[in-house]
């Protein structure tokens, strides 16, 4: 607490510093003004925004050679993702995204173009948001349940995609693992109507991993782990991982200040496994997974009329295949989803108000089937249900003077969890729920202060509301490590936020900036292990509302632009987790007093970028501290297997633009440093290179 409160200070004298004349410097605030709309559902400056904000341009992640959106979140403060780096993180078909130390990847929101694309467990198959199509990807930290409703507790992230795509590009990379990339985007205007159609494939032979179990088998090796678990090594497993998508967008603009936008994305993703050796030379099947996703998007917007801007959007998620086949002949698992959504939103310009008034409604189902083989062929389970939300919300973004602006909103859910019926044949489970409902108001009021154009000042305080996903209530899977039980009577969560930061920008080539924040979360929904209750031998985990819980952090962001061509950053970020007053008294003996688990304490990250001409190259240095991977934390081991690896990485990125053609190299974990993630293992260095071709 002693060097936050220093830096605090240290941060707070640079006010007292001028800053550089504008006449002299015309790009002087440039960073300030950059325009973001995710904050406030409105256009508005990135220095107003009432929240802390970052924007990552989608030329910076093809340029890193990044494959997914979420990989060019990572150096971001108060962000983690648990996709594994380099080019294997290709094979990570769900990357849970945490931000602000969220345990759940639930609590954070993921939208594309207005649409959200959190599946029935929260995660998001980033494999169907081609990097081609993006235009930037817009992060807003902290709860946000008052505009966007459940799911925004830890924060927003909004992927919008370009307008318009080249004639013609084409682009085909290359790198370890003879991973392989071919993409393909088409674009043109005709009269009023502009149409895009892109279309990549990627593929990729992961490295040999260890395969392991909790329970013995056949041709195990026992190993004995520090916390006084044992886990059975069962050989040495290699897969093929393949990810295509197709995603297809027509605009028609109707006036210079109305159009209407409709967009279609269909992604598959395979993991296939190939037959591998075992410790005693047998052979060793290992999982297959195979996920395809239909995404439909409508949205409207009408300006015409002055001061008023009216918005509306619809959208479709279909997961309609989830098929999850487990090694060690344990059961074949099916659970199709789907998720829709609509919304209708008007921005009223009154003076120094802008009022926005919105309604939104949404509809998420799933069914799971577990096809059982052990102990019986046909002793399948089943688990279904659906989850409809309404909300009504309201903000007023009030200018009381000229450097000050106040902003108040609130919204309103009812939720309501239905047709559930987790017919599993499990002893101490219902096999027919009611409806379970609830209704919350989520407020927040936010103050902005810029006492000149180069100092942001904001302070928040606010409310976020939750009801827990289809997964978390209504999901029965038989894994090959471990079984996931329903419950049904889950809660909505709540969590009570507070925070205060600035950003500072000094001599027009320095940017510091500093967040405080702190969340108290109740009826806290948690994954938690349960005793073995349907008898197979197995682990078993639920999720629960575990009671109430507390985290608090900071955030540190320094910048610095010596010239136009050349830039500087870095930041650090610092969690404290608690679980705190855990109602059930057995589990309090486990877990209370506990850090969440896969939430890091620390985090840095330092990179410069350089532009000069043709030439461009990124570099990058992370470091993510430990983390637990159980809840009673009772996992400590550190490099070997089971274990969540403190690791410090540099990525390396190079390329150059000559006309139309562009060449890009990366490197990532440039020193090939190995660490372990869990049941992975990180290979080490690998690269990638690419070749784009535009007309």
């Amino acid at each position: 607490m002693r060097s936050l409160c220093g830096a605090l200070i240290a941060f707070a004298l640079l006010f007292s510093l001028p800053a550089y004349a504008e006449e002299e410097k015309p790009d002087t605030g440039q960073k300030l003004e950059e325009v973001v709309v995710t904050a406030t559902k409105t256009k508005q400056e990135k220095g107003q925004a009432p929240a802390s904000v970052d924007v990552v341009p989608g030329e910076e992640i093809r340029e890193k050679n990044l494959n997914f959106a979420d990989q060019g979140l990572r150096e971001l403060p108060g962000v983690f993702s648990e996709r594994r780096g380099g080019v294997t993180g290709i094979s990570d078909s769900f990357a849970p995204l945490h931000l602000r130390g969220t345990p759940n990847a639930s609590q954070s929101l993921v939208l594309l173009d207005g649409q959200p694309m959190n599946n029935y467990e929260g995660n998001v198959h980033w494999w169907a948001i081609p990097v081609e199509n993006i235009d930037r990807v817009e992060v807003v930290r902290g709860p946000f349940s008052s505009l966007y409703g459940g799911g925004a507790m830890g924060g927003v992230v909004n992927i919008i995609t370009k307008p318009e795509s080249p004639l013609l590009g084409v682009t085909y990379g290359y790198g370890s693992y003879h991973t392989q990339l071919v993409s393909a985007t088409h674009g043109w205007k005709i009269g009023d109507f502009t149409y895009s159609i892109s279309a990549r494939t990627l593929e990729m032979e992961d490295p040999e991993q260890i395969s392991t179990a909790r329970n013995p088998g056949t041709n195990t090796i026992a190993l004995q782990q520090a916390d006084g678990t044992t886990t059975y090594l069962q050989g040495y497993t290699s897969q093929k991982t393949t990810t295509d998508a197709l995603t297809a967008g027509v605009t028609w603009d109707m006036t210079t200040e109305s159009a209407l936008d409709f967009k279609f994305t269909h992604a598959n993703y395979k993991l296939d496994p190939d037959e591998t050796q075992t410790f005693d030379g047998a052979r060793l099947s290992n999982s297959y997974r195979e996920h395809a996703t239909n995404t439909y998007i409508v949205s409207y917007r009408n300006a015409d009329i002055e001061n008023v801007e009216v918005l509306f959007n619809a959208g479709l998620t279909h997961n309609y295949k989830d098929l999850f086949i487990w090694n060690n002949n344990s059961t074949d698992s099916v659970r199709p989803n789907s998720h829709y959504t609509a919304g209708l939103q008007s921005n009223l310009t009154m003076g120094a108000h802008v009022l926005t008034l919105g309604t939104d409604w949404s509809l998420g189902r799933m069914s799971t089937v577990d096809e059982n083989i052990l102990p019986t062929p046909d002793d399948d389970k089943v688990a279904k249900g659906k989850l409809r939300t309404i909300g009504l919300f309201a903000q007023d973004q009030w200018k009381i003077v000229e450097k000050v602006t106040l902003y108040t909103s609130a919204r309103y859910d009812s939720w309501k969890a239905f047709d559930a019926d987790t017919s599993s044949n499990i002893t101490g489970f219902p096999v027919e729920v009611s409806s379970n409902s609830e209704s919350h108001i989520s407020p927040k009021l936010s103050l902005v202060y810029q006492p000149d154009k180069f100092t942001s000042i904001r302070t928040s305080a606010g409310e976020a509301f939750r009801g827990p996903t289809l997964w978390e209530a209504f999901k029965y899977s038989r894994g090959n490590r471990s079984t996931s039980l329903p419950n049904p009577d889950l809660e909505p969560e709540i969590v009570r936020s507070y925070e205060v930061g600035f950003d500072r920008n000094l001599f027009t080539y320095f940017d510091f900036g500093a967040t405080y924040f702190v969340n108290h979360f109740k009826d806290l929904i948690y994954q938690v292990d349960v005793p073995d209750v349907d008898g197979d031998g197995r682990d078993d985990y639920l999720y629960e509302n575990v009671g109430k819980a507390k985290s608090k952090g900071y955030e540190l962001t320094f910048g610095f632009r010596p010239v136009k061509e050349v830039s500087f950053f870095a930041n650090h970020t610092r969690i404290i987790t608690r679980v705190q007053d855990v109602d059930d008294p057995d589990l309090a003996a486990d877990i209370e007093g506990k850090e969440f688990a896969r939430v890091p304490r620390y985090m840095y990250n330092l990179g410069t970028n350089i532009e000069v001409g043709p030439v461009y190259s990124h570099v990058v240095a992370r470091y993510v501290g430990d983390s637990f991977r159980d809840a009673d934390n009772g996992d400590t081991i550190d490099h070997s297997i089971n274990g969540n690896d403190p690791y410090a990485v540099m990525d390396v990125s190079l390329g150059f633009r000559i006309k139309n053609f562009e060449l890009t190299g990366a490197v990532y974990n440039v020193f090939g440093r190995e660490y372990w993630e869990s049941y992975d293992k990180n290979p080490g260095r690998t690269y990638f290179v690419t070749v784009t071709a535009r007309l």
